[in-house]
């Protein structure tokens, strides 16, 4: 049963598949790709804060070294004090050093500024920075400590000055501003903390003065790693420079982040609701002037189909309606002038009909008589089939009959030159007897020669016997059309017996491997035409005079027996492999082949042994013929 569908209903699915639906899959996949772009953009910025932040590190760390170096030149300059006019000028307008400090070469604090009584004396010999000049550095930092005098985060940077070093002293909070509090982002919470993790600077200075440490920093390295910081959740990103391990690390909170996707989420949201709303209302407006067109168009097809061929011309706002209102204006004109044409001709119709059914009549009656001789063809053409079939069989046997009667008069006639030979012995010693002139050596020679007469008539004889048994046997079995059981070897190793003879005018060898056990139910008269059809199609196509080898070869299988008869001659050519079992194919047309010996095969293991036979075969390699017979007939 087939279904109907309304134009309506499909093109309102296509609009549905083609806008509505696209759009809810952007609108899906914008949804979920605003939170990625949101979180990437806020990484990007953070990595950006931390450049800016990184960048500021470098360039601390570069003005020191080089304001120190100006001042250790000017201490030279003037017989290695301090110079106070020139220190104050300097640490006025160079923003890093708080205090300078000239220190001996044990580490006694000999000079500073500005002048600090209590520091001038001051041992500075385990002071990280001393020790490193100390050690022989060309310049030191040291670490992060808290100057008691004023609780504030400072980091020392010296330099040797002959055997003196010149060591400033540098508060952090300094620098705070333009690496820090610049960030004009009051919801980020943006620090730099030392090796340790303790926060040397930070947006909210309690936490430097409170000398907190970062729990997250001292950990694997964090890039935009959501994590839980003074009980509330962050998004945490952490940079460690290059400069005395320390590390930068900016929060930058989960609620904020939020917020902003909600926003983009929404604004995406209104942009994506009123597309699909135009989309809607545009669409709906063209799938009216559509329908109403195929309306149009449905009602003139009903016209043209009652006969009603005057169509009205009406516009569309569609060129492709007008052009089909054209159309159909032209069709229903057309239609009218052929309909006219059709019923003047209806008369002229009629009367070819009426010539077609007697021609159709008379072709029939033809047919039927060809049919009928040809049925008659095929019937003398099965006869014929039958009596070929049945004279190659005859000719088998005639040829074994041949063989055996040649095979046994070769015995009969060495025994009847024996028997005649003993004959004239026996006479000669008879008349040597009744004269009286038989000697002892003439008898002893006449017995020896008896004996080797007698024992060659003993063994030709069993040889014309073997050879009659086998024909016998072989007789029998051509009798036989019953299905029986059978000891395979013996069956096998008669056939080959009666088929020395033919073989040894060919120098072939019939060699067989069987077990003496193997018992089947067949049918004997079958089984003995195919294993002959076998030996003498490779007597006559494998080895022609050259001699040579057949192996038979038998396999117990678990459901079935594999007999396998196998040569070593020439082969068959590829093209012929799939046609040699067909009736009257044969490769030796005009030198006495029929082409029945391998279909006689084919069918004798299908239909009467219900067994299966294959064909494999390589140019100059041999072929090999693979029968699988069941062990019970059904």
């Amino acid at each position: 049963m087939k279904y109907s569908l309304k134009i309506k209903s499909i093109l309102n699915s296509l609009f549905l598949a083609v806008v509505i639906v696209p759009l809810f899959i952007i609108t899906f996949v914008a949804l979920g790709y605003t939170r990625s772009y949101i979180v990437e953009m806020t990484m990007d910025y953070n990595q950006q804060i931390m450049n800016n932040i990184q960048n500021n590190i470098e360039t601390f760390f570069e003005e020191p070294r080089r304001d120190m170096r100006l001042m250790r030149d000017s201490i030279l300059l003037n017989d290695g004090n301090i110079n106070s006019e020139f220190a104050e000028s300097f640490i006025n307008n160079r923003r890093y050093f708080h205090h300078i400090l000239l220190i001996d070469g044990d580490g006694t604090v000999l000079q500073t500024y500005p002048d600090t009584d209590d520091i001038i004396g001051f041992d500075y010999s385990r002071e990280t920075a001393f020790e490193k000049i100390a050690a022989g550095q060309s310049e030191a930092w040291s670490r992060t400590y808290i100057y008691t005098r004023e609780n504030l985060v400072s980091v020392n940077y010296a330099v040797p000055m002959g055997d003196k070093v010149l060591l400033g002293i540098i508060h952090l909070s300094a620098i705070e501003h333009e690496l820090i509090e610049n960030i004009n982002d009051p919801d980020l919470l943006v620090g730099v903390t030392n090796s340790s993790g303790v926060y040397i600077m930070h947006s909210d200075y309690n936490q430097v003065v409170q000398r907190v440490t970062d729990p997250h920093v001292l950990g694997d390295s964090l890039d935009f790693e959501s994590v839980t910081y003074n009980s509330k959740r962050y998004y945490a990103s952490m940079r460690e420079t290059e400069y005395q391990g320390w590390r930068i690390i900016i929060y930058e909170p989960y609620d904020r982040l939020q917020q902003r996707i909600v926003k983009y989420i929404t604004y995406l949201s209104i942009i994506i609701i009123g597309l699909a709303s135009i989309s809607t209302i545009l669409g709906r407006k063209v799938f009216d002037i559509v329908f109403k067109n195929l309306d149009q168009v449905v009602t003139n097809t009903k016209s043209v189909a009652e006969g009603h061929y005057a169509i009205a011309d009406e516009d569309s706002v569609f060129i492709e309606f007008n052009e089909i209102n054209k159309n159909f204006r032209h069709m229903a004109s057309e239609v009218k002038t052929r309909e006219d044409l059709i019923l003047n001709q209806s008369y002229e119709i009629e009367q070819m009909n009426r010539e077609l059914e007697n021609r159709v009549i008379e072709r029939t009656n033809e047919l039927f008589s060809t049919n009928q001789e040809l049925e008659i063809a095929l019937e003398n053409l099965k006869l014929t089939q039958e009596q070929l079939i049945e004279s190659e069989k005859l000719a088998s046997l005639g040829d074994l009959v041949a063989g055996l009667a040649h095979e046994i008069n070769t015995p009969l006639g060495i025994i009847l030159t024996i028997v005649t030979y003993l004959q004239e012995s026996t006479g000669k010693v008879k008349e040597k007897y009744d004269s009286g002139l038989l000697k002892k050596g003439d008898f002893e020679q006449h017995l020896k020669a008896s004996l080797e007469s007698e024992s060659l008539i003993y063994d030709n004889i069993n040889r014309a016997i073997e050879l009659i048994s086998s024909f016998k046997l072989i007789s029998a079995e051509q009798r036989n059309i019953e299905k029986r059981e059978i000891l395979l070897y013996e069956f096998l190793e008669n056939i080959i017996k009666s088929l020395e003879p033919q073989m040894k005018k060919n120098n072939i060898q019939i060699r067989l491997e069987c077990s003496k056990t193997i018992e089947i139910e067949t049918i004997p008269l079958s089984l003995y035409q195919i294993i002959i059809n076998l030996v003498m199609n490779a007597k006559i196509h494998a080895y022609d005079l050259v001699g040579g080898y057949v192996d038979i070869h038998v396999t117990e299988m678990t459901d079935y027996v594999r007999v396998s008869l196998k040569d070593y001659g020439r082969g068959i050519e590829p093209d012929n492999i799939k046609k040699i079992f067909d009736p009257f194919f044969t490769t030796r047309r005009g030198a006495g082949g029929t082409g029945l010996g391998l279909n006689i095969v084919y069918n004798s293991v299908k239909q009467n042994l219900q067994g299966n036979i294959s064909c494999v075969s390589e140019l100059g390699q041999g072929t090999e013929f693979i029968i699988d017979l069941p062990f019970n007939l059904e």
